[in-house]
């Protein structure tokens, strides 16, 4: 037997102004372990809504717990509820949830919402198998109205769905089916207004695929079109992502991207293409992007060490090559060899990459990241023209100087440290079209 008293209890901790409290509360134990109950109480407040109460009674033995919830007057609205829980065994267990006018913000501040639910769960949770059935989920937020219903299995392996089903307005995704099995878990997507299921986005989205996770034969499956996307940034007038080869033994997926009149940053492109091939022996991802006369082309290749292994554990490697800029066929910039590339969760490297254009002018960077939260970063620049510089400032100016030099920066948490060296030759800076220089300079180091 026991009791636990409490007064001004405050969540979060750090006493924020919209914390929620709990002026008064307590809890009651009594009995013995084969015939145990416990009633708790807690009054709770919180800025903008009405007092409330929540209360619960529980009863139980050395095997099992009933719990039901005998006053929820909290949050603004109201909770119902029971619970079963055998951990003997396969430790089943059996709930039902039901909510209504709840405001969620002072658990999710970044996402206040006012939510009605009624749940059932049920299962066993060794091995998990575990049924959810929702036959009613809404969700009040930022001026939308978000619903969900119908059942998801959860297995040790496994997610299964049967008719679920998300809308807002004019938007809606079903999903159906098992991420074990050859067919997977499959979707239909018919989004109206991306913004409904996205803060601050745009567009619309029609499509379908499938997701499968089977250990022995992985495939993912997409077809959707979108347009009038918007999101930060980012604009996209149209764009597909689709398969761009029947799936097949050597392949989990070959997914082509294709976007017409971008935007990214305020730099607008005509058109770009991402293409991923998801191999199980072998990984790649190419883009192609163009603007006017002007194309850019970029890839990666290579391959997971262990493809076996943990998501905590794999390791990627392979190389960058090509990386390139060229206008009309001839080659502005590009990547004077492959570069070696190299990432996992706990580091990523690259190798020194070299890009060279013009005449001798070349640029070299490498990098190297460690989960200690070190980052360490090095180039080098070899007679790179400072006219480029000019051009980029918007100045009117013309020069021959050339620019040579190295730097390597350290990160290590909030700290930067590094060093410098930069050498500049002997040349003139003339105004556009002037035929007198400016002024003239000497051989120059920083």
């Amino acid at each position: 037997e026991g009791d636990v008293n409490w007064s001004d209890l405050a969540w979060p901790p750090a006493g924020e102004s919209d914390e929620m409290r709990s002026r008064v509360g307590a809890i009651t134990l009594a009995g013995e372990l084969d015939d145990w109950a416990v009633q708790g109480e807690a009054e709770l407040d919180r800025p903008g809504l009405p007092p409330g109460t929540l209360a619960f009674a529980a009863t139980g033995d050395r095997d099992h717990a009933e719990v039901l919830i005998t006053d929820g007057a909290v949050l603004g609205g109201s909770l119902a509820g029971n619970a079963l829980w055998r951990w003997r065994d396969d430790a089943t267990l059996s709930a039902a949830l039901s909510a209504k006018g709840i405001d969620t913000t002072a658990f999710y501040p970044d996402m206040p919402a006012v939510v009605d639910a009624e749940l059932d769960v049920q299962g066993q949770l060794t091995p998990l198998d575990m049924n959810v059935r929702v036959q009613k989920l809404v969700a009040a937020t930022a001026g939308r109205v978000i619903e969900a219903a119908g059942t998801a299995q959860l297995s040790d392996g496994a997610v299964v769905f049967e008719d679920m089903v998300l809308q807002s307005a004019g938007s809606r995704v079903t999903l159906n089916g098992n991420t074990a099995t050859p067919l997977g878990l499959r979707f239909t997507a018919g989004i109206a207004d991306l913004g409904d299921f996205l803060a601050g986005g745009r567009g619309s989205i029609q499509g379908r695929g499938a997701l499968g996770l089977g250990p022995d034969n992985p495939t993912l499956s997409l077809d959707l079109l979108g347009r009038d996307f918007a999101w930060n940034d980012i604009r996209i007038n149209e764009w597909s992502l689709a398969d761009s080869l029947a799936a097949s033994t050597d392949s989990i997926a070959r997914l082509e991207w294709n976007a017409i009149d971008l935007e990214l940053a305020g730099q607008n492109l005509d058109s770009a293409t991402l293409i991923l091939d998801l191999g199980r022996e072998r990984q790649s991802l190419s883009l192609l992007s163009l603007l006017g006369d002007y194309r850019l082309e970029a890839g990666v290749a290579g391959r997971w060490h262990d493809s076996t292994a943990s998501l905590q554990d794999l390791e990627w490697s392979g190389r960058l090559d090509p990386l390139l800029v060229s206008s009309r066929d001839n080659v502005l910039v590009g990547l004077r060899e492959p570069a070696g590339l190299a990432f996992s969760r706990r580091a990523a490297a690259l190798q020194q990459s070299c890009l060279g254009g013009i005449e001798s002018s070349s640029l070299c960077i490498s990098a190297d990241w460690q989960d200690s939260g070190r980052l360490s970063i090095g180039a080098e620049l070899t007679a790179l023209p400072l006219v480029w510089l000019s051009s980029l400032a918007g100045l009117e100016w013309e020069m021959d100087l050339l620019a040579s030099g190295r730097a390597d920066v350290f990160l290590q948490g909030g700290d930067v440290s590094g060093e410098a060296v930069l050498a500049l030759s002997p040349g003139r800076v003339t105004l556009a079209e002037a035929e007198e220089a400016l002024f003239e300079t000497g051989e120059g180091f920083l």
